[in-house]
């Protein structure tokens, strides 16, 4: 956890993206929640700039929100369980990233979402932008395309307080 939390800088609209994986982190009131962090890209598949201007610190990126998960006993996170509760925003999320070649049909057993970012695949996104609970834009992918469904899934659901 960083102990602050950057909301993302993309502009409303459809994006390429790269899913680069997930963090959990404070929101305003101490309030934990899952982040999942998505690089925007341009047309060409390079890396979107805000002004056009390389740094890492000026990539462009996106986020969604889900609310917080089931922790061990430590307080880590249980990357077993995962995206695994298909009621779960972070199961729709995984489902919806996932490549026609990715996993085999008849096996339930389907990529992680850390083996789903590992892969760096472009993905098209959905983005909106937000205030957050502390006043700050925020630019939350709301939808992502999914492959093997041919169509964008939702992936933006009701937090709980």
């Amino acid at each position: 956890m960083s102990g602050f939390v950057v909301f993302g800088n993309a502009p409303e609209g459809e994006h390429k993206s790269i899913y680069q994986g997930y963090r959990l982190d404070y929101i305003s009131r101490g309030k934990l929640r899952l982040f999942h962090d998505f690089i925007i890209l341009n047309d060409d598949e390079s890396v979107r700039y805000v002004n056009d201007k390389p740094s890492i610190s000026n990539r462009m990126f996106a986020i969604a929100l889900n609310n917080r998960p089931k922790l061990l006993e430590n307080g880590s996170l249980d990357e077993a369980i995962l995206g695994r509760n298909p009621k779960s925003n972070a199961f729709k999320l995984r489902t919806a990233l996932l490549k026609k070649g990715d996993y085999d049909e008849k096996s339930t057993d389907i990529p992680s979402l850390q083996e789903i970012a590992d892969k760096k695949q472009v993905n098209l996104v959905k983005v909106k932008r937000k205030m957050s609970s502390l006043g700050k834009p925020s630019s939350c992918v709301v939808e992502v395309f999914s492959e093997i469904d041919n169509q964008f899934i939702k992936i933006e659901g009701e937090f709980k307080r």
